[in-house]
Protein backbone atom coordinates (compact mmCIF):
# COMPACT_ATOMS: atom_id res chain seq x y z
CA UNK A 1 0.00 0.00 0.00
CA UNK A 2 1.34 3.37 -0.99
CA UNK A 3 1.43 5.80 1.87
CA UNK A 4 0.43 9.40 1.11
CA UNK A 5 2.81 11.95 2.52
CA UNK A 6 1.18 14.80 4.41
CA UNK A 7 1.26 18.16 2.69
CA UNK A 8 2.81 21.27 4.20
CA UNK A 9 -0.67 22.53 4.94
CA UNK A 10 -1.41 19.40 6.91
CA UNK A 11 1.87 19.75 8.80
CA UNK A 12 0.94 23.42 9.57
CA UNK A 13 -2.45 22.42 10.92
CA UNK A 14 -0.92 19.83 13.18
CA UNK A 15 1.54 22.37 14.52
CA UNK A 16 -1.29 24.82 15.20
CA UNK A 17 -3.27 22.19 17.04
CA UNK A 18 -0.27 21.32 19.14
CA UNK A 19 0.32 24.96 19.97
CA UNK A 20 -3.30 25.35 20.98
CA UNK A 21 -3.05 22.32 23.23
CA UNK A 22 0.03 23.75 24.90
CA UNK A 23 -1.64 27.13 25.43
CA UNK A 24 -4.62 25.42 26.94
CA UNK A 25 -2.35 23.71 29.44
CA UNK A 26 -1.04 27.11 30.54
CA UNK A 27 -4.55 28.35 31.41
CA UNK A 28 -6.03 26.47 34.37
CA UNK A 29 -9.01 28.83 34.73
CA UNK A 30 -9.70 31.38 37.49
CA UNK A 31 -7.88 30.68 40.73
CA UNK A 32 -9.70 33.10 43.06
CA UNK A 33 -13.23 32.73 44.40
CA UNK A 34 -14.29 35.93 42.63
CA UNK A 35 -12.86 34.65 39.35
CA UNK A 36 -14.63 31.36 39.79
CA UNK A 37 -17.86 33.27 40.37
CA UNK A 38 -17.42 34.97 37.01
CA UNK A 39 -16.69 31.67 35.32
CA UNK A 40 -19.68 30.00 36.92
CA UNK A 41 -21.94 32.64 35.40
CA UNK A 42 -20.71 32.18 31.89
CA UNK A 43 -23.52 29.73 31.18
CA UNK A 44 -26.20 32.09 32.52
CA UNK A 45 -27.53 35.46 31.55
CA UNK A 46 -26.08 38.33 33.57
CA UNK A 47 -29.57 39.75 34.06
CA UNK A 48 -28.60 43.27 32.99
CA UNK A 49 -31.00 43.29 30.04
CA UNK A 50 -34.50 42.07 29.36
CA UNK A 51 -37.13 41.52 32.03
CA UNK A 52 -36.02 42.43 35.53
CA UNK A 53 -35.44 39.57 37.95
CA UNK A 54 -33.33 38.86 40.98
CA UNK A 55 -30.54 36.37 40.55
CA UNK A 56 -30.49 33.32 42.83
CA UNK A 57 -27.57 34.68 44.88
CA UNK A 58 -29.17 38.12 45.37
CA UNK A 59 -31.04 39.12 48.53
CA UNK A 60 -34.76 39.72 47.98
CA UNK A 61 -35.08 41.58 51.29
CA UNK A 62 -32.39 44.05 50.27
CA UNK A 63 -34.25 44.88 47.06
CA UNK A 64 -37.51 45.23 49.00
CA UNK A 65 -35.78 47.58 51.48
CA UNK A 66 -34.38 49.63 48.58
CA UNK A 67 -37.83 50.01 47.06
CA UNK A 68 -39.33 50.92 50.44
CA UNK A 69 -36.65 53.54 51.12
CA UNK A 70 -37.18 55.17 47.73
CA UNK A 71 -40.95 55.18 48.22
CA UNK A 72 -40.66 56.75 51.68
CA UNK A 73 -38.26 59.38 50.36
CA UNK A 74 -40.28 60.44 47.33
CA UNK A 75 -43.82 59.67 48.55
CA UNK A 76 -45.40 58.89 45.15
CA UNK A 77 -48.93 60.29 45.00
CA UNK A 78 -50.04 58.98 41.60
CA UNK A 79 -49.76 55.74 39.64
CA UNK A 80 -47.20 57.30 37.30
CA UNK A 81 -45.04 58.44 40.20
CA UNK A 82 -45.21 54.93 41.68
CA UNK A 83 -44.07 53.43 38.36
CA UNK A 84 -41.13 55.84 38.23
CA UNK A 85 -40.08 54.95 41.79
CA UNK A 86 -40.33 51.27 40.89
CA UNK A 87 -38.14 51.80 37.82
CA UNK A 88 -35.65 53.76 39.92
CA UNK A 89 -35.30 50.82 42.31
CA UNK A 90 -34.78 48.38 39.43
CA UNK A 91 -32.24 50.48 37.57
CA UNK A 92 -30.27 51.20 40.75
CA UNK A 93 -30.26 47.49 41.59
CA UNK A 94 -29.01 46.60 38.11
CA UNK A 95 -26.38 49.34 38.34
CA UNK A 96 -25.12 47.82 41.59
CA UNK A 97 -25.17 44.38 39.97
CA UNK A 98 -23.03 45.68 37.13
CA UNK A 99 -20.55 47.12 39.64
CA UNK A 100 -20.38 43.77 41.42
CA UNK A 101 -19.73 41.95 38.16
CA UNK A 102 -17.02 44.47 37.30
CA UNK A 103 -15.29 43.67 40.60
CA UNK A 104 -15.27 39.97 39.74
CA UNK A 105 -13.58 40.82 36.46
CA UNK A 106 -10.91 42.87 38.23
CA UNK A 107 -10.34 39.95 40.58
CA UNK A 108 -9.79 37.63 37.61
CA UNK A 109 -7.29 37.57 34.78
CA UNK A 110 -7.66 40.91 32.99
CA UNK A 111 -5.21 39.78 30.32
CA UNK A 112 -7.70 37.22 29.07
CA UNK A 113 -9.76 38.39 26.13
CA UNK A 114 -12.98 36.88 27.51
CA UNK A 115 -12.56 38.73 30.80
CA UNK A 116 -11.92 42.00 28.99
CA UNK A 117 -15.03 41.50 26.86
CA UNK A 118 -17.12 40.78 29.95
CA UNK A 119 -15.72 43.84 31.71
CA UNK A 120 -16.61 46.05 28.75
CA UNK A 121 -20.16 44.66 28.79
CA UNK A 122 -20.54 45.28 32.52
CA UNK A 123 -19.12 48.79 32.22
CA UNK A 124 -21.53 49.60 29.41
CA UNK A 125 -24.59 48.26 31.21
CA UNK A 126 -23.54 49.92 34.46
CA UNK A 127 -23.46 53.31 32.73
CA UNK A 128 -26.78 52.54 31.01
CA UNK A 129 -28.62 51.76 34.23
CA UNK A 130 -27.06 54.70 36.06
CA UNK A 131 -28.33 57.06 33.36
CA UNK A 132 -31.72 55.35 33.41
CA UNK A 133 -31.94 55.84 37.18
CA UNK A 134 -31.13 59.55 36.88
CA UNK A 135 -33.61 59.94 34.03
CA UNK A 136 -36.40 58.36 36.10
CA UNK A 137 -35.51 60.62 39.03
CA UNK A 138 -35.60 63.71 36.79
CA UNK A 139 -38.94 62.65 35.30
CA UNK A 140 -40.36 62.08 38.78
CA UNK A 141 -39.22 65.50 40.03
CA UNK A 142 -40.54 67.26 36.91
CA UNK A 143 -43.85 65.43 37.17
CA UNK A 144 -44.19 66.36 40.83
CA UNK A 145 -43.26 69.96 40.08
CA UNK A 146 -45.92 70.13 37.38
CA UNK A 147 -48.49 68.51 39.66
CA UNK A 148 -47.75 71.03 42.42
CA UNK A 149 -47.94 73.88 39.93
CA UNK A 150 -51.34 72.72 38.75
CA UNK A 151 -52.48 72.25 42.35
CA UNK A 152 -51.42 75.79 43.22
CA UNK A 153 -53.19 77.03 40.11
CA UNK A 154 -56.38 75.25 41.13
CA UNK A 155 -56.09 76.64 44.66
CA UNK A 156 -55.59 80.15 43.30
CA UNK A 157 -58.58 79.75 40.99
CA UNK A 158 -60.65 78.43 43.88
CA UNK A 159 -59.70 81.43 46.03
CA UNK A 160 -60.52 83.86 43.22
CA UNK A 161 -63.83 82.12 42.60
CA UNK A 162 -64.70 82.24 46.31
CA UNK A 163 -63.86 85.96 46.44
CA UNK A 164 -65.99 86.55 43.34
CA UNK A 165 -68.90 84.67 44.91
CA UNK A 166 -68.59 86.79 48.05
CA UNK A 167 -68.63 89.99 45.98
CA UNK A 168 -71.67 88.81 44.05
CA UNK A 169 -73.46 87.89 47.28
CA UNK A 170 -72.67 91.30 48.81
CA UNK A 171 -73.88 93.08 45.68
CA UNK A 172 -77.11 91.06 45.70
CA UNK A 173 -77.73 91.97 49.35
CA UNK A 174 -77.10 95.68 48.67
CA UNK A 175 -79.33 95.58 45.62
CA UNK A 176 -82.11 93.88 47.59
CA UNK A 177 -81.78 96.47 50.38
CA UNK A 178 -81.99 99.35 47.89
CA UNK A 179 -85.06 97.78 46.29
CA UNK A 180 -86.75 97.40 49.68
CA UNK A 181 -85.96 101.03 50.57
CA UNK A 182 -87.28 102.23 47.22
CA UNK A 183 -90.45 100.20 47.64
CA UNK A 184 -90.95 101.53 51.17
CA UNK A 185 -90.46 105.11 49.97
CA UNK A 186 -92.88 104.58 47.11
CA UNK A 187 -95.45 103.09 49.44
CA UNK A 188 -95.03 105.95 51.88
CA UNK A 189 -95.41 108.50 49.10
CA UNK A 190 -98.53 106.91 47.65
CA UNK A 191 -100.13 106.15 50.99
CA UNK A 192 -103.46 108.08 51.40
CA UNK A 193 -103.42 110.82 54.02
CA UNK A 194 -105.24 110.18 57.27
CA UNK A 195 -106.96 112.78 59.46
CA UNK A 196 -103.91 112.81 61.64
CA UNK A 197 -101.71 113.56 58.66
CA UNK A 198 -104.02 116.42 57.62
CA UNK A 199 -104.02 117.90 61.08
CA UNK A 200 -100.29 117.48 61.45
CA UNK A 201 -99.72 119.24 58.15
CA UNK A 202 -102.14 122.05 59.17
CA UNK A 203 -100.37 122.70 62.44
CA UNK A 204 -97.02 122.58 60.77
CA UNK A 205 -98.16 125.21 58.28
CA UNK A 206 -99.68 127.30 61.09
CA UNK A 207 -96.48 127.10 63.07
CA UNK A 208 -94.53 128.12 60.04
CA UNK A 209 -96.83 131.10 59.39
CA UNK A 210 -96.74 132.20 63.05
CA UNK A 211 -92.99 131.89 63.01
CA UNK A 212 -92.79 134.04 59.90
CA UNK A 213 -95.07 136.70 61.41
CA UNK A 214 -93.11 136.75 64.65
CA UNK A 215 -89.86 137.03 62.73
CA UNK A 216 -91.27 139.88 60.60
CA UNK A 217 -92.49 141.71 63.68
CA UNK A 218 -89.07 141.34 65.27
CA UNK A 219 -87.38 142.75 62.20
CA UNK A 220 -89.72 145.73 62.04
CA UNK A 221 -89.16 146.45 65.71
CA UNK A 222 -85.41 146.38 65.25
CA UNK A 223 -85.75 148.73 62.26
CA UNK A 224 -87.67 151.31 64.25
CA UNK A 225 -85.08 151.24 67.03
CA UNK A 226 -82.26 151.83 64.62
CA UNK A 227 -84.00 154.92 63.11
CA UNK A 228 -84.66 156.38 66.53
Amino acid sequence: MTRIKPTSKQHLSERQLEANRQNAQLSTGPATEAGKAVSSRNNFRHGLTGAFCLLPDENHDEFSNLHTDLSEEHQPATATESLLVNDMARHYWLYQRALSLQETCFAGDLTAGATQNQLNVYLRYGATHERAFRRCLADLLNLRKERLRLARGFESQARERAAELRRESRERRLSALEEREAEAHEKEKNKPETEFDVMNEYFREMNTRDLREALGEKLRSNGKKSHA
